[in-house]
């Protein structure tokens, strides 16, 4: 398994310590060990540029995933981009930390590198179950 972490962000200069410790932690969860996945950690304007160029929607969003799999192969290759704009204010929205925030994001993202869906709600409840109760592992194995 492995996790490569960036940042281009203009007020934040590093990635987080531990954060790529977090990742894996999740991907445990619901990967292989052959699974690779780059998580870059961004602002509101790079990841509009993104939702807009790449899912013709021109707005800002808090994370999106990008499968590049080879679909004959057994394997996981993804990209996630979080916008880190959006993960201070929903943090303070939801009365979280930052560090909460960020984990929480990340998971959400990973959850749709491995198929699961938001779009309805029934595949939305699914997915929300299913992240905070990988979240709560990352909590209590004290990775997150």
């Amino acid at each position: 398994m492995r996790v490569k972490c960036h940042i281009d962000h203009s007020d934040h200069r590093r990635v987080p310590p531990g954060f790529s410790n977090s990742v894996k932690n999740a991907l445990q969860q619901v990967g292989n060990n052959d699974d690779e996945v780059s998580v870059i950690l961004c602002n509101d304007s790079h990841i509009r540029r993104l939702n807009r160029d790449f899912l013709n929607q021109d707005k800002t969003t808090d994370v999106l995933s990008f499968d590049l799999s080879d679909p004959q192969a057994n394997q996981i290759v993804g990209e996630i981009y979080i916008n880190l704009d959006r993960v201070r204010k929903q943090a303070m929205e939801f009365g979280v930390s930052f560090w909460n925030e960020l984990v929480r994001l990340t998971i959400h993202g990973i959850l749709h590198l491995y198929d699961y869906d938001d779009s309805d709600p029934i595949s939305r409840g699914k997915m929300i179950a299913k992240q905070e109760e990988m979240l709560a592992k990352c909590h209590h194995h004290l990775h997150c």
